[in-house]
């Protein structure tokens, strides 16, 4: 959210040709800048995905809250009571869900689905947003990437349209096997993407070859390489470079673009995709089809 900018205005900012040239290389375009503050954007987000659902803001039991930005001035008051104030649940606690920075979204799935099955909560609002430059988080990763502010939110429930969680994993990788910059995602790629095919296939038990990935907004190249290591056409993985790299909230801006796109006509079967600079998280999820609703994720 905020105002789009393409990457050749990064050397306002002081970026060398160099940096730039590598990022437009890969296929890095563009990225967004935050142009209201964390609070606001995180409103708009929450507000934008109830309009679109049939819930009453009273009925949600629980907001999990996803962020990498706990730097930001924004998170030097009770972030949480201000947010559910001003949403006016009634209802509702917030609950912090951190992992691994851009890492967060399949543990937040998690235990939104935990919550559910065990009878904690029926219906489950989950909300990510980051603010990369209040929260010192360089705008540009190895010359690979650029990161962008954004926020995003979905509805999970028990019954409902939409996506379908199934089972997932997470997996934290031991430094001791990392030779190189654990930092470099581009470099560890290759070796990611095997454990996450490793525990596509034999973790969650899924031999069939996935009709659609989700996964980061990093670049071109980056798609091409999970296209590949799922044996997958490069056009059936949704990662927006577009966008910039939003952290966690990349997968569910695009599993909403997915949705909005029209391609999928209801039955696919699919996987979430999210390695990080020390861990790989997937999620095996089904689409369940209903021309009334964008943006719920349902259990």
């Amino acid at each position: 959210m905020g105002e789009a900018r393409p990457t050749s205005s990064l050397k306002e900012s002081g970026v060398s040709r160099e940096s730039i040239l590598q990022l437009l290389v890969r296929g890095a375009d563009n990225y967004f800048h935050r142009s209201e503050s964390l609070m606001d954007v995180s409103i708009k987000a929450v507000e934008k995905v109830i309009s679109e659902s049939d819930v009453d803001r009273n009925d949600i039991d629980v907001l999990l809250l996803g962020t990498n930005s706990l730097a930001a001035p924004d998170f030097n008051d009770d972030f949480g009571h201000q947010l559910i104030t001003k949403l006016h649940f009634k209802n509702a606690y917030v609950q912090l869900i951190g992992f691994q920075n851009c890492g967060d979204s399949v543990p937040i799935f998690r235990t939104a689905r935990a919550m559910l099955k065990s009878g904690d909560a029926k219906t489950v609002l989950i909300l990510i947003a980051d603010d990369v430059t209040a929260a010192g988080v360089p705008r540009i990763l190895k010359d690979s990437y650029l990161h962008s502010d954004g926020a995003a939110a979905a509805l999970v429930s028990q019954n409902g349209p939409g996506y379908m969680l199934s089972n997932s994993k997470v997996l934290h990788l031991p430094a001791s096997i990392k030779s190189i910059d654990s930092y470099d995602l581009d470099g560890n790629l290759d070796y990611l993407l095997d454990e996450a095919i490793n525990i596509y296939q034999h973790n969650l038990g899924i031999q069939n070859v996935p009709e659609f990935v989700i996964t980061h907004n990093m670049n071109r190249l980056y798609n091409q390489k999970v296209a590949d290591k799922f044996e997958v056409s490069l056009d059936l993985v949704y990662g927006v470079h577009t966008l910039g790299h939003c952290l966690a909230a990349d997968v569910l801006i695009n599993m909403n673009v997915l949705e909005t796109d029209g391609h999928l006509k209801g039955g696919e079967q699919g996987v979430l995709v999210v390695p990080t600079s020390r861990s790989i998280g997937v999620l095996d999820i089904s689409y369940h089809k209903n021309n009334n609703t964008v943006s719920q994720i349902n259990e």
